[in-house]
């Protein structure tokens, strides 16, 4: 799984499925572990995360967030990137929280 990701030749969320459906054929775990194992919070929240991303993709507020920290932080050496690394991720697990409250509803 790890060396079939990491030589590129697949994604990481493919190679880990295939794993896993290999460990089940082969009878290393069976299906009824395979299915307890799975944390359904989790893979909700994971699936949650990525319609949030296509539909920002679909309207614009992910180039839009883009070119905001670009214009914010943009002209400033690489070395203080590292210091706007935690309040960029406060501000994009703010943004996600708000968007999470607010859309499903």
């Amino acid at each position: 799984v790890v060396l079939s990701a990491a030589l590129d030749i697949m994604p990481i969320v493919i190679s880990a499925m295939v794993g896993a459906l290999a460990m089940v054929l082969a009878n290393v775990i069976s299906l009824q572990q395979a299915l307890q194992a799975i944390d359904f919070k989790i893979a909700t929240t994971i699936a949650a995360a990525l319609a949030l991303g296509v539909a920002m993709e679909a309207t614009g507020a992910a180039a839009y967030l883009a070119n905001l920290m670009l214009s914010i932080f943009g002209s400033a050496s690489p070395s203080s990137h590292l210091v706007f690394i935690w309040p960029d991720r406060l501000c994009v697990d703010l943004l996600f929280t708000v968007c999470s409250l607010v859309l499903p509803n």
